[in-house]
């Protein structure tokens, strides 16, 4: 059996400074592996002799743009948030094939050395979209205090064109008695 995997992956950002309290960030960042597996079983072996191979390229990519702030409204309030959009792509192809009824060639594995017609492969080909904006607001009152909100909409390319837009939601509080 042969089993084999390539794995690439990486990201770049630039980060600029727009004031002293705003700065924007953009970003890439590429994850992707490529699979081949190969099973043989030897003519005279146990079982019926056969080849069988798996190829599998998986790739997802993402690029952010995000506006970073962070100010003192007042001597008393802090405040620091986040807008951004985040586009999220992945592709996925795979084929899986083996061998029908055995080996004509003992020793030689290849699909092509079938003793029957191969039946039909199985591949899978997926294209996968979601397209995201998101807010984050952290407010501090006396550093004491705290309160963060944040917020998310996906919209989806797999799901419905009528419902493939998602909507979620936090409001956390704390308060930091060491100080």
């Amino acid at each position: 059996a042969n089993d084999e995997r390539d794995h690439v992956f990486g990201y770049a950002s630039l980060d600029y400074k727009l004031a002293d309290w705003v700065s924007v960030m953009g970003r890439v960042a590429f994850d992707g592996t490529t699979d081949m597996q190969e099973e043989r079983l030897a003519v005279g072996s146990a079982g019926v002799s056969e080849y069988e191979r798996f190829n599998r390229t998986y790739n997802e990519t993402n690029f952010d743009l995000l506006l970073n702030f962070k100010k003192d409204i007042s001597d008393n309030i802090s405040f620091s948030g986040l807008l951004g959009s985040n586009l999220r792509r992945t592709r996925l192809s795979s084929i899986r094939a083996s061998t029908n009824g055995g080996l004509v060639v003992p020793e030689l594995y290849s699909l092509s050395n079938s003793l029957s017609p191969i039946q039909a492969p199985v591949e899978i080909a997926e294209r996968v979209g979601v397209d995201g904006i998101f807010a984050n607001a952290s407010f501090g009152f006396r550093e004491f205090i705290f309160l963060d909100l944040s917020a998310r909409n996906d919209k989806s390319t797999t799901l419905p064109e009528n419902d493939n837009s998602y909507f979620y939601y936090s409001v956390a509080g704390g308060v930091l008695f060491s100080n």
